[in-house]
């Protein structure tokens, strides 16, 4: 994206390359995949798909020593390295070893085994292939391979956590209705053809249900208590949080605090005498909420691309480069209720990214997913450019549009979220929707990460319990069961939840330190420019690009 970064020496290069092509070898599901954040996006990856991730646990812990070795090596190389390029590998070294050594969740999470198997299988239905006619011998391998990854998942998982256990005995249940409508429908839809696919079938439904018997089975403790010093490891290596703990506590505690005086202010403006949460439930829903939920939320793409294109601050992706669909049914019970998907690679037939929303459209359904289809409906223009642009489908063109292998590969959890989270703030900023009532539901949702985010530090500190916490988010309004699964969800990846309001926090800094001198264009694309680097390291991009500096 910008030909004035410096490129990696050939030396760092290489070791980026064995680094690189080690994971895409095996573990190519999970590198072709946004699903896994602590993973380089590998697109040779796209050469392996005829295999699976390989799960055993004597390689996992072969690989993560390899990885060790060449982190090692690379930092004997990182004087000579501009600061980006360095720093960037290194976050995604430890964030793969923090996952995968540290967290160990091959061991503790059976849920893996099904996203990787399940998102394996609609990989072989949507992936480009050169030779189309090839399709469904690799329906056929995707689906061979759902038995031998559940008999790994038996043998390995141990002391899993309760709220792991449900989360999986959910994603179990939607997996099945997923291969259901598969086996009936989708392999005629897809166009696929070759002998012996309903026999594959059935022998993948029967394995998931020997899965799902072990996991009703399963035992283990209420919960995954890190504590303080492993915690600290997560944000720090994982994340690349270059704070401590009590810090991000401030920062949460704070901006919990100015949200919720903001919106009483808010509420002030707009109905006196009436609480925010009051005010907040009676905003319309659009006209289109309901069964034309992706109309609703196709137009409001088409609406902001145009809109960001006119304000000229940012290096915007082409238009029509992001597509709605709904949400995959086997991927409900573990993505919010909107989320985005990169492409793998952009190349001349893969130039788009999907927004997937869920369909929520009974309206005699229960309170818990009654609130969901509110929220979803009543924030559509934030959820919007949240996920679409300027927010994550611009972050990944941008980074999937850099020159050299080692910007493009890499995400940062801390970068990726907290942008996106920014983005929605420029969206009132430049005053798109000049209205009281949306500048409410936007800091709404500013208050809601805050709150995710102080959660996520307490229960992985150990100082609250899963009942605390769903308390907690009762408090601001959600009905119980859907505040009971939110705090099961946030204990499944530990430190992620932090991720949205430390790293709006620090682009905010950034932006007050560096706009002026630099315009704000320029303040975007030199930040774009860098690649999801380390903070630290972009404070150094930033200075080299104020006025009178090289």
């Amino acid at each position: 994206m910008d030909p004035s970064q410096p490129m990696p020496s050939h030396t760092l290069l290489a070791l980026s390359e064995d680094y690189f092509s080690l994971l895409a070898r095996s573990l190519p599901v999970c590198c072709l995949s946004d699903e896994f954040h602590f993973m380089p996006r590998a697109e040779s990856a796209r050469f392996h798909i005829w295999e699976t991730d390989c799960l055993a646990g004597e390689f996992l812990e072969e690989t993560c020593a390899r990885v060790k070795a060449w982190k090692a090596e690379m930092e004997a190389l990182a004087g000579d390295e501009g600061p980006c390029l360095a720093g960037l590998l290194r976050q995604s070294m430890d964030a793969f070893l923090v996952h995968w050594e540290t967290l160990a969740f091959w061991k503790r999470d059976p849920g893996l085994y099904l996203k990787i198997a399940f998102i394996g299988l609609d990989q072989a239905l949507t992936l480009p292939l050169d030779d189309e006619t090839e399709r469904g011998g690799l329906y056929g391998a995707r689906l061979d391979a759902i038995p031998r990854l559940l008999s790994r998942g038996m043998e390995q998982v141990v002391d899993v956590p309760q709220p792991a256990r449900e989360a999986a005995l959910d994603m179990a249940g939607t997996c099945r209705a997923f291969l259901s409508r598969l086996a009936a429908e989708g392999t005629k839809g897809a166009g696929l053809s070759g002998g012996g696919l309903p026999r594959k079938e059935r022998t993948a439904f029967e394995a998931l249900e020997r899965f799902q018997a072990f996991l009703q089975g399963l035992g283990g403790p209420s919960r995954f208590v890190p504590g303080a010093g492993m915690f600290q490891e997560i944000l720090g290596r994982g994340y690349g949080w270059d704070g401590g703990i009590e810090e991000a506590r401030e920062i949460l505690e704070k901006e919990a605090s100015e949200k919720e005086r903001a919106l009483q202010q808010l509420a002030k403006a707009v109905d006196p005498g009436r609480d925010w949460r009051a005010i907040y439930d009676e905003i319309p829903l659009p006209a289109k909420a309901g069964r034309e939920t992706v109309s609703l939320y196709r137009e409001e793409v088409r609406r902001l691309e145009a809109f960001f294109a006119r304000q000229g601050v940012l290096p915007m992706p082409p238009a029509g480069s992001v597509r709605v669909e709904p949400t995959p049914v086997y991927l409900e019970p573990i993505r919010a209720t909107a989320s985005y998907s990169a492409p793998p690679f952009l190349n001349d037939r893969v130039s788009t990214g999907c927004f997937f929303v869920q369909i929520l459209d009974d309206p005699n359904t229960s309170e818990d997913r009654g609130g969901q289809r509110e929220s979803l409906h009543r924030e559509y223009r934030y959820l919007t450019a949240h996920e679409t642009s300027p927010g994550h489908h611009l972050l990944d063109w941008a980074r999937l549009s850099q020159p050299d292998p080692i910007r493009r590969r890499i995400e940062s959890a801390l970068f990726y979220e907290g942008w996106a989270c920014y983005a929605e703030q420029l969206v009132d900023e430049l005053g798109y929707a000049p209205d009281p009532g949306q500048h409410l539901i936007r800091i709404k949702r500013e208050l809601w990460r805050a709150v995710r985010g102080r959660l996520d530090l307490d229960l992985h500190s150990g100082v609250l319990s899963l009942e605390e916490g769903a308390g907690r988010l009762a408090a601001l309004g959600y009905a119980p069961e859907y505040a009971r699964k939110q705090v099961r969800r946030i204990t499944l990846t530990p430190g992620y939840q932090l991720c949205y309001t430390l790293g709006k926090n620090r682009f905010l800094d950034m932006r007050r330190r560096h706009v002026p001198p630099l315009s704000l264009k320029t303040f975007h694309t030199a930040l774009l420019g860098a690649g999801q680097a380390p903070f630290a390291c972009l404070e150094q991009v930033l200075d080299s690009s104020a006025p009178g500096q090289e």
